[in-house]
């Protein structure tokens, strides 16, 4: 059995050197024809229901229309969140601060509660503000029976 030429394995070598630089080439050009990010965003606040306060750091969910959780934020010191990077879609926001009562946009308490909202790529969907009532509490002492 005899070897191949040491030009011919130079040969097979370029060619394999050649066929990986156009694979990099082709799939780069290809990557960068790809579609730009999708740049909606849908903004709002979460407050007190009556008095308006900011209620800071209340965690906020994006859902899709399936109820699937596909972000999630924490409101800044004034109350508001924004989700951004989303594509034209109708999304569902839910919010759950601790010390609150859960609420989907607009006030709903289950998912019949909660309200599609429209985003279009390349827009802000402003205004989804949810206003929410402190959870009650219980207080009291505990005695045995003795």
């Amino acid at each position: 059995m005899s070897h191949p030429k040491p030009t011919l394995r130079r040969l097979a070598r370029l060619s394999l050197f050649v066929a990986v630089l156009t694979l990099i080439v082709f799939g780069a050009a290809r990557h960068s024809a790809a579609e730009p990010a999708a740049t909606g965003s849908l903004s709002g606040r979460v407050t007190v229901a009556g008095s308006g306060a900011p209620i800071a750091n209340a965690r906020v969910s994006l859902h899709n229309y399936q109820f699937q959780d596909l972000q999630q934020t924490l409101a800044d010191v004034n109350g508001n969140y924004t989700f951004t990077g989303l594509t034209t879609d109708e999304y569902r926001v839910h919010v759950w601060p601790e010390g609150y009562g859960w609420r989907y946009y607009p006030n709903g308490c289950d998912d019949g509660g909660s309200q599609l909202i429209s985003v279009t790529d390349g827009q802000n969907t402003p205004n989804i503000n949810v206003s929410l009532s402190p959870e009650g509490t219980v207080s009291g002492h505990a005695y045995t029976a003795d």
